[in-house]
C-alpha cells in the first residue's frame, strides 16, 4: 500500500512523496526532515554549478586515464617538470600527437608506421614539459619540424634539471 503525503518543502514548493519505502514509525520524521530541504528541482538550481565541476572533474580523471594509456601504448618518456608542468605538458602532447594522426592517417592517409616514424619517435626525445607548453599554440603538423629545431638545441629537447 502507497502512503503518498505532501510535502511542503523549505523553498516553497510542494510535491506529493511516497513514504511507503520507509517503516511506519520512520514516515513522520522523515517528512519532518523532507520538508526542512528545498525540492528535487531547487536543489539542482542551487547546486548545478558544483554538481557540473563534478561531472567535468570525472571528464578529466577519464581524459587523465586515456593519456596514461596512451603514454603506455605509444612508449613516451616520463616528462621533467613541476607538479603542475607535467600533468598540463603531457595533455598537450596527447592532444597534437592525437590531432597529428587524425590529419596524417586517417585524412591523408599516411600509414602508422609512416606517422610513428615522423610524429611519434621523434616526440619521444622531448623530455622537457616546458617544451610542450612552450610549443602548445603550434600546429601538430609542424612538431615534426619543431623537434628537429629543439635538437639543434640540446636544452629545449632533453633537461635533467625540470627547471
Amino acid at each position: 500500500m502507497t502512503e503518498m503525503k505532501a510535502i511542503t518543502f523549505a523553498c516553497g514548493h510542494t510535491e506529493d512523496r511516497d513514504l511507503s519505502n520507509k517503516a511506519p514509525e520512520d514516515r513522520k520524521s522523515f517528512a519532518k526532515w523532507l520538508s526542512r530541504q528545498d525540492c528535487g528541482t531547487c536543489y539542482y538550481e542551487a547546486n548545478k554549478g558544483r554538481l557540473q565541476a563534478q561531472s567535468k572533474r570525472e571528464w578529466i580523471r577519464e581524459q587523465n586515464k586515456e593519456i596514461e594509456a596512451d603514454i603506455q601504448e605509444q612508449r613516451l618518456p616520463e616528462l621533467g617538470g613541476s607538479a603542475k608542468q607535467v600533468p598540463w605538458a603531457k595533455r598537450i602532447r596527447f592532444e597534437k600527437l592525437r590531432a597529428a594522426y587524425e590529419e596524417a592517417v586517417e585524412t591523408e592517409g599516411a600509414s602508422e608506421d609512416a606517422f610513428e616514424t615522423r610524429f611519434v619517435e621523434p616526440a619521444r626525445l622531448i623530455t622537457s614539459a616546458k617544451w610542450w607548453i612552450d610549443h602548445r599554440e603550434e600546429d601538430a603538423a609542424a612538431i615534426p619540424e619543431l623537434i628537429t629545431e629543439a635538437l639543434g638545441n640540446e636544452d629545449d629537447a632533453v633537461s635533467e634539471n625540470p627547471f
